[in-house]
């Protein structure tokens, strides 16, 4: 298969593809997901480099994680897990304490 997309500045259409090329990833199991590196979240450098410093480098490993632990991180604070949660809940994944509800 071959995918080709058109270089645009509409934020909209680049939203659509990126949605669809996640979809046809989906597609390909769980496994693929987990052990995409944290950079295709599009975080904010600073959520990146809290993560980083927490040694959470994949997607896998972030689902692993809960709430608390991440707001123990260096520089992590509640943008940052705000952040965190909506780009995990966009591709329908969630943190570990997320999983059964809210276990705070």
């Amino acid at each position: 298969m071959r995918i080709t997309i058109e270089a645009t500045d509409d934020v909209e259409e680049l939203t659509r593809a990126r949605v669809l090329i996640e979809a046809m990833i989906a597609g390909r199991g769980a496994s693929v997901e987990a052990s995409a590196p944290i950079q295709t979240l599009a975080l904010s450098l600073r959520a990146h480099n809290s993560l980083a410093a927490g040694n959470v480098f994949t997607i896998g490993e972030l689902c692993r994680c809960t709430r608390n632990e991440l707001l123990r991180m260096p520089n992590l604070g509640r943008k940052s897990l705000s952040e965190i949660t909506e780009a995990l809940s966009a591709r329908g994944l969630r943190l570990a304490d997320e999983a059964g509800g809210d276990d705070e």
